[in-house]
């Protein structure tokens, strides 16, 4: 709260009194708005703050006799942008496909949101690519050696060596593979 009062600094004195009225009186409202609209509620007083930023930046050019309209569609946008970018992430990561880890068909207890978010997190880059070129497109050793330019026998230690991360990364954290 004091960053967005630090930033109303330039504003005049009764201007920053009506965005701290405002703050006061919508803040809560749209926490919990958002908190019911993000997937990832834990984003939901950042996007508040970030509304009122906006505010703050724009506040000069505003109509402001309906600004408690303007800041629950300025919240709503903020929403949307933020469930676009964790809906595209998690595309992304469902991309690994959590049940096909192995030929043997790996079974998971647990969440596989929870498990896709720590796959994302774990693995690098190169490795996401090669569990993906592996388990989850399922491509022989031949057509991978060729993508990645390696041989036959150095595709099929890679294979090896990242189904095991996969395994050891998801038993670090409680999950039986």
């Amino acid at each position: 709260m004091f960053f967005i009062f630090l930033c109303c600094s330039e504003l005049e004195d009764d201007d920053q009194k009506l965005i701290a009225e405002l703050y006061a009186r919508l803040m809560p409202k749209l926490v919990k708005y958002s908190t019911v609209r993000l997937i990832d509620q834990s984003y939901a007083e950042d996007i508040v703050q970030a509304t009122f930023m906006v505010l703050i930046k724009k506040y000069k050019d505003l109509n402001h006799e309906n600004l408690d309209y303007w800041m629950l569609q300025v919240v709503d946008l903020l929403i949307k942008n933020k469930n676009r970018i964790e809906e595209n992430r998690a595309s992304i990561v469902s991309a690994v496909n959590i049940d096909d880890l192995s030929e043997e068909k790996l079974l998971f207890c647990g969440n596989t949101s929870y498990i896709k978010d720590i796959l994302s997190r774990e693995l690098t880059k190169t490795e996401s690519d090669f569990f993906n070129t592996y388990f989850v497109m399922c491509e022989p050793h031949e057509k991978a050696a060729k993508k990645y330019n390696i041989s036959i026998s150095a595709s099929k230690v890679r294979k090896s060596r990242i189904r095991i991360r996969v395994v050891r990364i998801l038993q670090e954290n409680g999950i039986t593979p």
